[in-house]
């Protein structure tokens, strides 16, 4: 299928969400059967009209000298509010009802294809859920960014305390993840991601993107800080070192594959309506 095709498809899913209406109510159950997914969803806000899961099962991050290949699912869920702004559509992302929009996953750190003696990076939002931008368009064109992601990088092991970061909050690690091919500053080559297959459900209220493939090579990570605490002048220069921190643009690496969903919130809510009349 073209892509004018899938464009048109994602276009009236999106559409059709603006026209449905939905009235505040108390919802005692969870959504179940094929909505069970979205089940951290703040669909119970009226103003939520799609939910979002995506799963991020494979790929990798590198940043400086060191690799963290996502061996383990990550999880990115939450809600979409989307209001009519003249002839756009602007999406304002929700963050998931348990707190953990993006799941804290511990992975492995590799130094030059070697595993690096007790060391685990997590990958965190470093924002507010409101600073993840999901482009449908560019998702299917691969013009700009499909997902946008600022991040940052929990690092764990021996000496380095419990706060040690690379990317804060005032500077985060900020991925622009395109499924078209990126055009990075030297040395970096261009590397290319995949929409994936898209299709929806019997009834139209789920749509998938099956086996994406977003990339960003352009990308810059700032020096790390919080490192071992009471050392943290010698651990965070440690770190540095050891990494190559803080890491220009042209040098790091972000490939995240997987599957996107996003269902009609009110077909979320009215799986877990349980209200009196």
């Amino acid at each position: 299928m073209g892509d004018h095709w899938h464009r048109t498809r994602w276009g009236a899913a999106v559409a059709t969400v603006i026209l449905l209406s939905s009235a505040t109510a108390a919802y005692a159950g969870a959504p179940s059967g094929e909505f069970a997914e979205f089940r951290d969803c703040p669909y119970e806000n009226p103003a939520v009209k799609q939910c979002v899961y995506a799963e991020v099962n494979g790929g990798d991050l590198t940043i400086g000298a060191i690799e963290i290949p996502f061996t383990q699912t990550i999880l990115i869920q939450g809600g979409v509010e989307i209001e009519r702004q003249g002839e756009t559509l602007v999406e304002t992302f929700v963050g998931a009802k348990d707190g953990e929009t993006v799941s804290k996953t511990p992975e492995p750190v590799e130094r030059n294809g070697s595993l690096r003696m007790r060391q685990t990076a997590t990958t965190e939002l470093a924002r507010a859920p409101s600073e993840i931008k999901i482009d449908p368009e560019a998702l299917i064109t691969g013009e700009g960014a499909a997902l946008t992601l600022p991040v940052r990088l929990h690092i764990e092991g021996p000496l380095l305390g419990r706060r040690c970061h690379i990317g804060t909050s005032f500077e985060p690690i900020e991925l622009e993840l395109k499924t078209g091919t990126t055009a990075p500053p030297p040395p970096n080559q261009p590397i290319s991601g995949s929409f994936g297959e898209l299709s929806l459900n019997e009834g139209a209220t789920i749509l998938t993107v099956t086996g994406f493939r977003f990339v960003d090579n352009a990308f810059a990570a700032p020096a790390a800080s919080g490192c071992g605490a009471a050392v943290a002048h010698v651990a965070n220069r440690l770190v540095d070192e050891e990494v190559g921190l803080p890491a220009a643009a042209g040098i790091n690496t972000a490939i995240l594959v997987g599957n996107l969903k996003r269902a009609y919130a009110p077909a979320v809510r009215a799986s877990a309506e349980q209200t009196e009349p």
